[in-house]
């Protein structure tokens, strides 16, 4: 699961160490690492990984003051996600309107917000499930995520999941982001990714599932958004993954990577 409360995270991981289970995926701090964006991107940049530098909000103040950006910044809550608090005019051209936001996402949901320099290029994520124990960096699916629009909101998450998105449906109006694979039209992008992916497992200790977004720009310049370690599973983006790369639906996928983990090896 992606968590509770907007997307917060859950207590599963942390509890199932408590009681010595067996575990599917990275080691329960990741998971609230991952849901705190300000924190995990001083992570990243620590471990030499190109993600923007960020400022820091909280109702109209600031915690950390963003850095100068000719482009203007791009404010989102701190710790939600599935696109939560985020709307069409989520890039500020200033930093009062941004501080504006802040109070916005403050009232709506008692959340930061993190307001980084915007970046030019086209959204991509990175998808990884690992089948088998030996699974590599070369079964990541790396894919652009073609919405339509610069950059996705909460209204257009709504239209894709839940009741929200049943009724969108119904209406006639359901319509998910295109999906194309960056190695088509950016194969050193694709390349890049790929070795960004190597060091979060080597130096974060991603395993087993995790997903990571970026931003590609035309000349191939990476920019590291954020990770997740529960890449919202039910996902259409997920669940296309596990098609194209493991011929399986999601059920039959997450099954057969549990099972080899959990009945072959003796230990975690």
């Amino acid at each position: 699961t992606d968590g509770i409360a907007y997307f917060r995270g859950g207590a599963a991981p942390a509890l199932a160490r408590l009681n010595g289970l067996k575990l599917l995926g990275a080691d329960d701090a990741l998971f609230a690492l991952c849901q705190d964006k300000f924190r995990s991107g001083a992570v990243l940049g620590a471990l030499g990984l190109p993600v923007p530098q960020s400022g820091l909000a909280r109702d109209g103040r600031w915690l950390v003051e963003p850095p100068a950006s000719p482009a203007g910044w791009f404010v989102k809550p701190n710790r939600l996600g599935a696109k939560i608090g985020i709307w069409p005019d989520s890039r500020s051209r200033d930093l009062g309107h941004a501080l504006q936001l802040s109070r916005r996402v403050f009232a709506a949901y008692r959340d930061d917000v993190v307001v980084q320099p915007y970046v030019t290029g086209r959204n991509a994520r990175a998808s990884f499930l690992g089948l088998k124990p030996d699974t590599g960096v070369e079964a990541l699916g790396i894919v652009f995520v073609a919405s339509g629009s610069d950059f996705q909101t909460m209204e257009d998450s709504l239209a894709l999941y839940g009741d929200t998105g049943e009724a969108a449906r119904a209406a006639g109006t359901y319509a998910e982001p295109v999906l194309l694979p960056v190695a088509a039209s950016q194969p050193r992008a694709d390349a890049s990714i790929r070795r960004i992916a190597q060091s979060l497992i080597a130096g974060l200790g991603l395993r087993d599932v995790f997903s990571v977004d970026f931003r590609v720009e035309a000349d191939d310049s990476i920019h590291l958004i954020e990770f997740e370690v529960c890449p919202g599973l039910p996902c259409f983006d997920f669940r296309a993954y596990c098609r194209t790369q493991w011929g399986m639906g999601l059920a039959d996928a997450m099954a057969a990577t549990a099972a080899s983990r959990f009945l072959t090896s003796p230990t975690k």
